[in-house]
């Protein structure tokens, strides 16, 4: 092989994103923010837990019952946080959308690679 053949061709080309969906924008903010709350309910559960553990540590007593206090809250943050997000998307691309005509819209700049065709018909 030729060092011809096995060079990569880049081209650079830039684009500019004038509009974003709102709906589209809601709903993937809306499941971010659903897992980033759920991720965060996990975490708060596991220190809720060992938090429960430390009197019966210090002092001969019974495990508290702090981790089974607020299930109702912690079932219900990652709901919130979802319809919390999916407002926010929505919101924050009529701004965008509005903005960017004055403005001219957030610009990307993305490299794209190709290999080129091997012409070789050597068996």
């Amino acid at each position: 092989m030729t060092e011809a053949a096995t060079e990569i061709e880049r081209t650079v080309q830039r684009y500019r994103i004038t509009r974003i969906a709102p709906l589209q924008a809601g709903k993937l903010m809306a499941a971010y923010m659903f897992l980033f709350a759920s991720v965060g309910v996990l975490i708060v559960v596991c220190f809720l837990f060992f938090a429960s553990l430390l009197p019966s540590l210090v002092v001969n007593e019974q495990p508290s019952t702090i981790l089974f206090r607020p299930p109702l809250l912690i079932g219900l943050l990652p709901a919130l946080y979802g319809l919390i997000g999916f407002v926010i998307g929505i919101v924050g691309s009529l701004i965008y959308n509005l903005v960017s005509k004055y403005l001219g819209g957030l610009e990307l700049e993305l490299t794209a690679q190709s290999t080129p065709q091997n012409k070789d018909t050597s068996p």
